[in-house]
């Protein structure tokens, strides 16, 4: 196994339409500028797209970029970039993910990879240290992100990128699962779905990153270390709880999504919270890897199914903004999200404005508010783009154009907004309304600052 010295600078471009396939380097006045992951996605993206581009054409291009910490253990490191027009707001989109994918990449012997065109019938991308092979993948099409890893072999060094039947289906807002974590927000599932790409697979372990100075950085992972081991967020509460440990926090300071937003606060939140979750599933640890926080957990159902607890996000969203605090269900429909390839987030605020739309008149829905009948259904159907779902697939900006009811699409630029109430913390506010990617909880963390000011 040959050592990489922090980063190999080394980056695969294809072309699905043409089946081209081309390495090349990444110059040092970049890597400088931009370093790695979405930075340097978008500054390559910048240089390739043609303006105006459909986000669902062959024209567009996707890029997953691994960072410059990716596999030398630094604390928290494991986390990779997606890159791409987003197909539900149709601005430029970065999305990050945990799960094998990344550092299964990055030691084959690569940082990034970047993909246009499209492909004839479906395929997987397979990546190794002896280079990129483009395989037919209609066998695959139809099976769930779950049936799919486990149909493409993968070891314990190796890691994927799949599609569900939401990003098949081209739903706006399809997710990309790598193991069971997920690149959620935009659609970008939609983006892979439309260019024909079922799996990308990457065969690691050919290579080993290290550090440009053991030394140096030795000492700075100790001090990372230390400050998460001295936070309380990280060391307790994320650790304990996961992130669902939000959800307390959140309904006390006013800001938790409760029917469409309709409300900040619940009597029944702490039913759902990271607290109760912990105390009813008795999780175990199920995280990314190298992880310092251990916020990923897993916990067993009564009739004996092992789920992943679902994070602060898919709680809010999927449970107390449709009025449910029944966290059964919440961890059953948030698994169905998972398999299905649609973003929880995205998923629970289209439910949401269907059910305040029917109130009104809006629409005929049978869906309410704090009635779990017909939700699976309906997410369901959106997947596959049947009936009503094919509407809903197309998110809540589109939903309001077309029937009305825009003054209760919770949304900015076209993404549903995550779970935390911006009239409650205007930093969240600002960050939805400026950040690349709008509405997601990934630019910014502002909401502490409203339990801190809170007491």
């Amino acid at each position: 196994m040959k050592s990489i010295v922090g980063t190999s600078n080394r980056i695969i471009e294809i072309n699905l339409s043409t089946a081209s396939i081309q390495a090349f380097q990444v110059g040092d006045d970049d890597r400088r500028q931009y370093l790695g992951g979405a930075g340097l996605g978008l500054k390559l993206l910048y240089e390739r797209m043609t303006p105006g581009v459909d986000p669902l054409g062959e024209e567009n291009w996707l890029a997953f970029m691994m960072g410059v910490l990716m596999g030398t253990g630094a604390p928290c490191s494991g986390r990779f970039a997606a890159v791409t027009k987003s197909p539900l707001t149709g601005i430029m989109l970065t999305a990050t993910c945990g799960g094998p994918f990344g550092m299964a990449y990055k030691t084959s012997g690569y940082d990034g990879l970047l993909v246009t065109g499209c492909a004839a019938t479906p395929v997987v991308v397979e990546i190794d240290g002896d280079g990129v092979n483009i395989e037919d993948g209609r066998h695959l099409w139809g099976l769930d992100t779950r049936e799919t890893q486990q149909q493409l072999n993968l070891n314990r060094n190796d890691g994927a990128l799949v599609i569900g039947p939401a990003g098949e289906n081209q739903v706006l807002f399809a997710s990309v699962a790598s193991g069971t974590r997920f690149i959620g927000r935009g659609g970008v599932g939609a983006v892979m779905g439309a260019k024909g790409i079922k799996a990308i697979v990457a065969r690691g372990r050919h290579c080993k990153i290290v550090p440009a100075d053991p030394k140096r950085f030795a000492d700075a992972k100790r001090r990372a270390t230390r400050d998460i081991n001295s936070n309380p967020i990280t060391a307790d509460d994320y650790r304990n709880f996961g992130t669902a440990s939000h959800v307390n926090g959140c309904n006390a300071g006013g800001i938790l999504p409760v029917c469409n937003f309709h409300d900040g606060s619940h009597s029944q939140a702490d039913q759902v919270s990271g607290e109760t979750l912990r105390e009813r599933y008795q999780p175990r640890p199920s995280t990314c890897k190298p992880c310092s926080i251990i916020c990923g957990h897993k916990g067993r159902l009564a009739d004996g199914r092992v789920c992943r607890i679902p994070e602060y996000e898919s709680v809010a969203l999927l449970g107390p903004n449709l009025g449910i605090f029944d966290p059964d269900f919440i961890l059953h429909i948030n698994d169905r999200c998972g398999l299905l390839g649609l973003d929880p987030i995205s998923a629970g605020g289209v439910l949401a404005w269907c059910m305040e739309a029917g109130e009104k008149g809006v629409v005929e829905t049978e869906l309410k508010f704090g009635v779990i009948d017909g939700i699976e259904q309906t997410l369901e159907d959106t997947a596959y783009r049947r009936g009503w779902g094919e509407q809903l697939a197309d998110g809540t900006r589109l939903l309001s154009q077309r029937y009305g009811g825009s003054a209760f699409a919770i949304q900015v630029k076209g993404m549903e907004l995550s779970g935390y109430d911006p009239r409650g913390a205007w930093g969240v506010g600002l960050a939805d309304a400026v950040a690349n990617p709008s509405a997601c909880h990934h630019s910014a963390a502002i909401f502490f600052w409203k339990w801190s000011s809170d007491g």
